[in-house]
């Protein structure tokens, strides 16, 4: 089936009923800092919170109908997400967002443990299948006391064995759904992604992690595709990003996506509430 590109041809999805809204509603319940990045997709609400369940090291993958729902699959049409709606009441909650395509992840990293931690990808990439494109994230699971670096031995998209370079965690003591690397001010960190070998194009799994000094806490390593930004400007104000006019085509949403949102917010988001859409066509 043809794919929907143009202006007009995704217009037309509309007027043939090829469309889907999906609507999330977000209550975050653990404290942030101001500037870190947080994964939304743990926090409670509608989607359900996402707490990265597996044996520890393993290549887990999760379940798209558990994220925001882009609906059924479409293959062999090409679905695309049109559009993204953002609303927070919550000041705390302004900030930058993007929307990921969860892939898998390797839960309860130690990060205490100063030997190197081997992962087992008996699974692999649901999506994605040569990893280019696909990028680490490490995110807090259990209370972290701050400080610390890693780095992790990762298969690249070219199928190259690489050894990260070390980046810094936060100085800071982070609650689950922190992005343990993601302090600004903090030298050779403050980055959402885990860095990658100057060569890679992308992450297809991780072989093993080692913590270059301990941390204290739990992390699981996740695998995503980031897909779409997005951003609330303003408290109660809704802001919306339409992709067929803002970028060069909408971006494609893969049969099985685990969609999900990470913030850089402006405080602390305890207790705050973010809703919206994401409206999908397909053709």
């Amino acid at each position: 089936m043809a794919d929907a590109r143009t202006i007009g041809e995704l217009a037309a999805c509309f007027d043939e009923g090829r469309w889907h809204t999906a609507h999330f509603r977000k209550v975050p319940s653990q404290a942030s800092v101001a500037g870190q990045w947080v994964d939304l997709s743990m926090a409670p609400g509608n989607p359900q919170p996402n707490y990265y369940v597996g044996s520890p090291y393993e290549a887990t993958v999760l379940n798209g109908q558990r994220g925001i729902f882009a609906g059924a699959a479409k293959s062999p049409a090409t679905q695309r997400i049109v559009s993204l709606s953002l609303c927070t009441p919550t000041a705390a909650l302004v900030g930058a967002y993007k929307l990921l395509d969860y892939l898998l992840f390797y839960p309860l990293i130690d990060l205490d443990d100063v030997s190197a931690q081997p992962t087992d990808n008996t699974v692999t990439l649901p999506r994605y299948a040569t990893g280019e494109g696909v990028r680490a994230m490490l995110v807090v699971s259990n209370p972290t006391i701050g400080g610390g670096s890693i780095r992790y031995v990762y298969i690249d998209s070219d199928g190259v064995e690489r050894t990260s370079p070390t980046i810094s965690l936060n100085t800071t003591a982070d609650a689950p759904a922190t992005i343990a690397t993601s302090q600004q001010g903090t030298a050779a960190g403050g980055q959402l992604f885990l860095p990658m070998h100057h060569a890679s194009k992308g992450v297809r799994s991780i072989t093993s992690v080692e913590v270059i000094a301990p941390n204290g806490g739990l992390a699981t390593i996740v695998l995503v595709r980031p897909l779409v930004d997005a951003q609330i400007f303003e408290a109660s104000v809704v802001s919306q990003r339409n992709y067929v006019t803002e970028m060069p085509h909408a971006p494609a949403i893969v049969d099985g996506a685990f969609l999900g949102l990470v913030t850089s917010c402006a405080a602390s988001v305890a207790a705050g509430q973010i809703t919206g859409n994401a409206v999908f066509t397909w053709k």
